[in-house]
This record gives structure tokens, sequence and C-alpha cells, in this order.
């Protein structure tokens, strides 16, 4: 940059810059080159990436398009425009974006990357998996291409060869996330519990925050019959985000498996009030109401009859708490009362 301000050239100089990574000095620059001439393409474009640098987006889509209305074929400006869309989650902006950079530069692996990370998030995964072997073929040794491959892969039910793109991205970078991520979901469908345990509890010490991370990890747990860790997982993933209704249906079913139907009932009712459109929920909470109803009507018979009786009236009590009113629950709980008067006298 010294160098370059001995020139006094506001064009060389504001490049200068934004190889420095000094965005705001650079974008004045680029403003007093637009300044002189106003139909100068270049410096719209490199204003246009300056202001996006500075996430000041609105602006930087208002430069970077009058840049490329006099520089049509720039790939910096297609590529810098489909970025601010796809922050802003307009897929199709975006996607035409990168399909232009993709024309201008065929042998450019980055543009399909994008494209197939696109559709993969659109849910389009086998369109997306068909544009990553594109990068793929372009750029062999991306960790970028084949773990976005192997997530999209895996997807589409192509295991082994998901599990081959996400080993290979690990090798070149032992720590993607998303390499991590497609080799835990890959095993979940083909056994392998332990690679798919390794890799979420690696990202979900490397982001102990992301719910989405302990929920997989306790499915993991569940697939496992590790019922204690899978409630804890899907118990944090709930802490986590007390509205992610799926942590409160995973755990009301692990809850059920575990004969704990009263908190089963309560996380299938906070889950259903999260997702009034969620029938499963619904349904299961009322499967898990009559199940404990009987489950605990015998629970305190048999501790009733084993001379339990305050165990036996707990048991009861959660029946009222499933139905309230229940004439047994009623009846018994009276019941273990009088015993339990009994003894203490």
């Amino acid at each position: 940059v010294p160098e370059v301000k001995k020139l006094g050239d506001p064009a060389n100089l504001g490049l200068a810059l934004v190889q420095a990574g000094r965005y705001p000095e650079a974008q004045g620059q680029f403003e007093a080159v637009l300044g002189l001439d106003k139909k100068d393409g270049d410096a719209a474009i490199l204003l246009g990436i300056c202001l996006y640098a500075q996430d000041k987006l609105d602006e930087a889509v208002r430069r970077l398009e009058e840049g490329l209305r006099l520089r049509p074929d720039s790939y910096d400006g297609h590529r810098h425009l489909a970025l601010i869309y796809a922050k802003k989650k307009d897929w199709d902006r975006a996607l035409k974006g990168f399909r232009r950079c993709a024309e201008i530069s065929p042998s450019d692996a980055e543009p399909l990357l994008y494209i197939g990370s696109i559709l993969s998030v659109r849910g389009q995964d086998g369109a997306a998996a068909a544009e990553l072997q594109r990068a793929k073929a372009l750029a062999p040794s991306d960790p970028r291409v084949l773990a976005h491959l192997a997530l999209a892969l895996t997807r589409t039910g192509a295991q082994p060869e998901a599990l081959a793109a996400a080993e290979a991205a690990l090798q070149l970078e032992p720590d993607n996330p998303t390499a991590l991520n497609a080799l835990g979901s890959s095993p979940m469908k083909t056994g392998a519990h332990d690679k798919a345990l390794a890799a979420y509890r690696f990202l979900a010490q490397r982001d102990p925050k992301d719910p989405s991370l302990q929920l997989a990890l306790g499915s993991v747990y569940y697939e496992k019959k590790e019922l204690e860790e899978a409630a804890r997982c899907f118990r944090a993933a709930a802490d986590l985000n007390p509205r992610y209704a799926l942590a409160w249906r995973n755990l009301g079913g692990v809850q059920y498996l575990q004969d704990r139907y009263v908190e089963a009932v309560a996380s299938f009712e906070k889950a259903a009030q999260l997702d009034p459109k969620d029938e499963i929920s619904g349904s299961f909470r009322v499967q898990a109401r009559e199940a404990g109803v009987v489950w605990y009507l015998d629970q305190g018979g048999s501790a009733y009859i084993a001379g339990d009786f305050r165990a036996a009236q707990e048991a009861w009590n959660a029946v009222l708490v499933l139905r309230p009113g229940e004439p047994r629950a009623l009846k018994y709980v009276d019941m273990a009362g009088k015993k339990l008067q009994e003894q203490e006298t």
C-alpha cells in the first residue's frame, strides 16, 4: 500500500487496499474513481465488493448491479451479488448468479459448489449431488466439494459413496464440519453407530450451543438403545432451544420407553403446543396417557401388596395426574393413606 500511495492513482490504491483487507479505505478510493467516471464498471463492482465486506448488503447490491450493467461478464461481480442473495436466502437469484459464474469460468469448481449447496438446502439432493460431482471432477482435492458431496449423497441414500467422500474430505481437512456431519449421518443408515457417535460428539464439543447437534447425538444413542444418554441429549437440545418441537417429541418418546409416562405426556404436550400441525405428538400423548394409567395402577397394586404403601400412593397419584378424577385411583390413594396412618400410629 505505501508504494501504491506514491502513485496517487485511486483505482490502483483501492485495489491494494482491498488486497490488504482495508475495505473502508478502499471504498473511499473507488467512490473517488466513480466521481471522475460514472461509467467505470470495474470501480462500481469493486465498490460493491467493499460494501459487501462491510455487510452493507443493500448498498452493495445497488453498486454491483450498476457495475454489471457496464461489465456483464464480470465473474467477481456476479459472484459477490450471488453471495449476497444467498445470505438473504433469496435462493433463485443466488442460483442465477452462480450459474452465470459457471458460464463465465467453466473450469472453476466454486460456482458448482455453491449451486450444489443451495440445491441441497432446498431439498433437491439428487440435483445437488449431480452438480457437486461436476465440481469434484474439476477440483478432486477440494475438501469443501468432497464434504458437500458426501452430505448430498447421504441424503439420496448412496451410503458407500457418501462415506468415501466424507472420509476423503476429512483426510484433507480433519475438522471439516460438513464432512463430519455427513460421516455422522451416513453410518446411521448402515448401522455403524460408533462412527456416527464419534463424529457428532466432536461436532457437539466444537459447537456446544447448537441444539441440532444435540438432537443428532441423541438420535444415535437412541439407535444404540442407550436411552439415558438419548434422553440427556434431547433434554439438552430442548434447553438450548425451548421452542424446538422435535427435541420435545423425541424426549417424550424416550421417556415413554422408560415408563416415565407423566414426563412423556408433558413432553408430547409441549411438542404439540409448539407445532400444532404435529399429529404424531398428539397421538403419542394419548397413547402415553393411557399406557401410564394402566402401568401406574399396576405398579401401585404391586407396591400395596408388598406393604410399601407410600410407593403405592405415589403410583396412584401419578394416575390422577394423567387422568384427574379416575375413580379407582381416588379409592386406592385413600386406601394407601389409611394404611400409612395405621403404620404411623
